[in-house]
């Protein structure tokens, strides 16, 4: 299925990063599964990795990539289930090089607005994307206003949202996400 018109338009206007990521500067990909988190900004970071912890600590085989929005120096983890690169969506080659390199299972995205260019980030084979933390100004904030058919068509990429409260479920379904996808169930917290 193609992107809306509205969507190619916003995504043909969007400046280029000013240094583009290539495969060969991530660190290498273990084998198994990859969850990627993605931290709106560090003060995410904690619930983030506290959650990771809680599957390494079960024996989940799973490696957690984590980026946090506006990062652009990685911090590598040497730990053999976490990995820190630097945030892929400046642009959308910087994005399809990361989900090209870690071919994820599974996208968290905790918090923030999510930008224009991860709907035009399809690939193949598609994984499952969870929104976490969703409130109604990072809803109200979402690229697109001028365009409804943007918005609508960056939230659809998510399978499911979890809003800090019920205002942020009302302003989901006001953008035509089905009820049934959004949960208002609280912040995601650091269980330490």
């Amino acid at each position: 299925m193609g992107k809306p018109l509205g969507l190619k338009a916003y995504l043909t206007f969007q400046g280029k990063s000013v240094k583009s990521q290539k495969q060969n500067d991530f660190p290498a990909r273990p084998p198994g599964p990859v969850v990627w988190i993605r931290c709106a900004d560090a003060p995410h970071f904690p619930a983030a990795q506290s959650l990771a912890r809680r599957f390494a600590e079960d024996g989940d085989a799973t490696t957690f990539v984590f980026t946090i929005g506006g990062v652009v120096d990685g911090q590598a983890f040497d730990t053999k289930w976490q990995k820190h690169v630097a945030d892929p969506c400046g642009s959308m080659g910087d994005l399809r090089a990361f989900l090209d390199h870690w071919t994820p299972q599974l996208l968290l995205w905790l918090g923030g607005t999510p930008p224009a260019i991860l709907a035009g980030a399809k690939t193949q084979p598609d994984f499952a994307r969870i929104m976490v933390d969703a409130t109604a100004a990072d809803i109200g904030a979402t690229p697109g206003r001028w365009v409804p058919s943007i918005r609508k068509s960056l939230f659809s990429q998510f399978n499911h949202v979890i809003t800090v409260d019920e205002q942020a479920a009302a302003a989901l379904r006001r953008l035509g996400y089905a009820a049934s996808r959004i949960e208002p169930l609280g912040a995601l917290a650091d269980s330490q």
